[in-house]
């Protein structure tokens, strides 16, 4: 009975290293890409300006 309690606690020990390595240390593709946050403001004007006599 001791024997199966020890051994439950570490198989759930190692579980929960190896999840917690797994979700911490992962290489996480995205960290090289740039990300930037905010509003983005797009404007297309064509203007003329043709006074005549000035």
């Amino acid at each position: 009975m001791k024997t199966k309690v020890i051994i439950t606690l570490q198989v759930f020990l190692l579980a929960l290293v190896l999840g917690l390595f797994f979700f911490k240390f992962k290489e996480n593709p995205d960290k090289k890409q740039l990300i930037l946050f905010g509003n983005v403001d797009i404007r297309q004007v064509d203007l003329g300006f043709r006074v005549q006599g000035k």
